[in-house]
């Protein structure tokens, strides 16, 4: 298998989910893909969707269990603030990274690891 048709099979079957999104109420994400010779491997997850449709990040949910751990709140994610800086938006946590728990999205998209007492102090200075 080459590379031009490894993409168009990862396109096809991105395509044929699309119908089972809509069926179970999830969102298909597609991951790293591999192919050699004779065969083409993708990772796939699917993600449950919340009561307004968009897909419940596994950050996301970490958060909502674990959000008490870090001093906040369930409604801090999705939450804006500013530090050094630079804008965030508070995506999820990752309850076993202890130094750097929570995820926030960078004005650019990328996603940064902060220590929660850092997002606290910027969350509340902007009250």
């Amino acid at each position: 298998m080459d590379r031009v048709k490894a993409k168009e099979l990862s396109e096809a079957m991105m395509k044929a989910l699309g119908k089972l999104e809509k069926k179970y109420g999830v969102t298909f994400s597609r991951g790293n893909g591999s192919f050699t010779m004779g065969d083409y491997s993708m990772k796939v997850t699917a993600t449950e969707n919340d009561a307004s449709g968009k897909a419940v990040s596994k950050y996301a949910s970490d958060f909502k269990n674990n959000a008490f751990k870090y001093g906040m709140k369930e409604s801090d994610l999705g939450r804006t603030f500013t530090s050094q800086g630079s804008t965030y938006v508070l995506e999820g946590s990752v309850s076993r990274n202890r130094k750097y728990p929570l995820i926030a999205k960078k004005e650019n998209g990328s996603l940064v690891k902060m220590p929660a007492n850092m997002v606290k102090m910027a969350m509340w200075s902007e009250l």
